[in-house]
């Protein structure tokens, strides 16, 4: 099971890929509260250690306004490198 990070801001931060995502999506004005999650193929090979993304699903606070969530979608589809139907944008719930 895949769990989703949140981004902290504290030095002993997890600086894995989601967590650099949700740090620069974060900063797309309104978004607010970004979560991402990442799914990648997996390696046919146990040394191989480059990862490629198979989809990405994002929730944001701000996702309900249409230019936010299409930014979003924008923004994780080129740092992923990832077609449009491969990132999912939802609001979130606001928990």
């Amino acid at each position: 099971m895949m769990i989703p990070k949140t981004f902290d801001s504290s030095p002993s931060a997890d600086l894995s890929e989601e967590s650099r995502l949700c740090r620069i999506l974060s900063d797309i004005e309104g978004a607010g509260k970004v979560t991402v999650m990442i799914t990648y193929y997996e390696s046919e090979r146990n040394k191989d250690d480059i990862k490629q993304a198979k989809g990405a699903v994002i929730t944001s606070d701000g996702a309900g306004d249409i230019s936010v969530k299409n930014a979003l979608s924008e923004a994780v589809q080129a740092a992923l490198d990832l077609p449009a139907h491969k990132v999912r944008v939802y609001k979130s719930g606001g928990k």
